[in-house]
């Protein structure tokens, strides 16, 4: 629920949601050839901590955590199938000041570290392609014996 909340009140803003990572790769199975792409995309919570008095400097900090989604979009000749996968990596820090004032900042750091979050990306693919030919081989694509 704050993950749509936090989606929301940063629309509502006007904020830019950080930028997704995304790696194509061709599946061929028996006739059957399709392409699995596979995006990072960060799902973005905030909460306030600390006081902001209004007679001295507060101590209002900004805390966030970006859970990195990692989607497989399956396409091929009979249409595009969708699967979450785990998560397994988790970004996070913390601001001065009040998180609806910090969204472009945390964005940034965000994107700032797309080098890891494709590693990430790469090392989820890796992973799930063994998978992905099990997956086909249950939804009937023919098989080369």
């Amino acid at each position: 629920m704050s993950v749509i909340l936090t989606t929301l009140a940063a629309a509502a803003l006007g904020a830019s949601a950080p930028a997704t990572v995304s790696h194509q790769v061709p599946v061929t199975h028996g006739s059957t050839t399709a392409t699995a792409i596979y995006e990072a995309k960060p799902q973005i919570t905030t909460r306030n901590i600390g006081l902001s008095p209004g007679t001295r400097q507060g101590s209002r900090r900004c805390v966030w955590t970006a859970d990195i989604i990692v989607e497989r979009h399956l396409k091929g000749e009979e249409g595009v199938a969708m699967r979450t996968l785990a998560p397994g990596k988790t970004i996070s820090g913390s601001r001065p000041g009040h998180c609806r004032n910090g969204t472009k900042a945390i964005n940034d750091e965000i994107a700032s570290r797309a080098p890891e979050i494709r590693e990430h990306l790469m090392a989820v693919a890796e992973r799930d392609g063994r998978e992905l030919r099990t997956e086909l081989e249950t939804m009937g694509a023919p098989s080369a014996s």
